[in-house]
């Protein structure tokens, strides 16, 4: 097979350690990932920064939403603790901190938000990747179409990709008028039939939702060119033993 399916971990190594952090992220690295996924706000002082929900409140002991803090104030929570006591005192991440800790590490960055509730947040990533020098190895994902399309008024060559809770044919328009190069698809919504129509559409499809090898594997026969799961080590196995083509 000359199928190539790159791995990355999900918000780092979402299943064994806190998610998206430094560790989890470098843990997703030792187990043979390709890259990570991580996601991405703005604080009310305009610093991105690595967190998944609108709000502190679930990973951490704060409470509020994200763009309403200081980076000072986001940057004293404990993103550790509510993991594991082992963890206590973990601090969140920026979004420079992470790309200037993992150089050559595949970075799968989601927009939760367009410049609507973030502004600006779209051309301030860019130029974070441009400083860092790392736009070769990263993709811009979000669910907020907004932040995609913004994102290729300044950049037409970094690869973007929607996040789609859906079939592929439902989003091929939106794909096409956004300029955007790659599906991700819950693996639940996936056949071989819709990777084919996306590839015949000049699209490439990662699979999202992967979380035993089961669902790797039914991923790979359906002719993804990428993974993203909570458990990097199991989807690096699954690979490797269908002998395949690594990034």
């Amino acid at each position: 097979m000359n199928q190539q399916v790159v791995v990355y971990g999900h918000r780092g190594a979402k299943g064994y350690a806190p998610e998206n952090t430094i560790p989890g992220f470098r843990m997703a690295m030792e187990m043979g990932a390709d890259g990570f996924e991580f996601d991405i706000h703005q604080t009310a002082d305009r610093f991105l920064v690595v967190m998944h929900d609108d709000n502190i409140d679930r990973t951490t002991g704060g409470h509020g939403g994200i763009g309403e803090l200081t980076l000072r104030t986001f940057r004293n929570l404990d993103a550790g603790r509510k993991f594991g006591e082992k963890w206590a005192g973990l601090r969140p991440p920026t979004v420079e901190e992470v790309l200037l800790e993992f150089p050559t590490a595949l970075k799968k960055i989601e927009l939760k938000h367009s410049s609507k509730i973030y502004p600006g947040i779209e051309s301030r990533l860019l130029d974070l990747l441009d400083s860092t020098g790392s736009k070769s190895q990263s993709k811009i994902t979000s669910f907020d179409y907004d932040a995609l399309e913004n994102v290729r008024k300044y950049d037409s060559v970094i690869e973007c990709a929607i996040i789609a809770r859906g079939k592929v044919r439902w989003f091929l328009d939106i794909a096409k008028a956004i300029h955007a190069n790659w599906l991700n698809i819950p693996v639940d919504m996936l056949e071989p039939e819709d990777v084919t129509l996306a590839v015949n559409s000049g699209l490439k499809v990662g699979a999202w939702g992967l979380t035993d090898e089961e669902l790797v594997s039914r991923a790979i026969a359906a002719g993804v060119e990428e993974i993203t799961s909570d458990y990097p080590d199991i989807a690096v196995r699954v690979v490797r033993e269908f002998k395949l083509q690594r990034h």
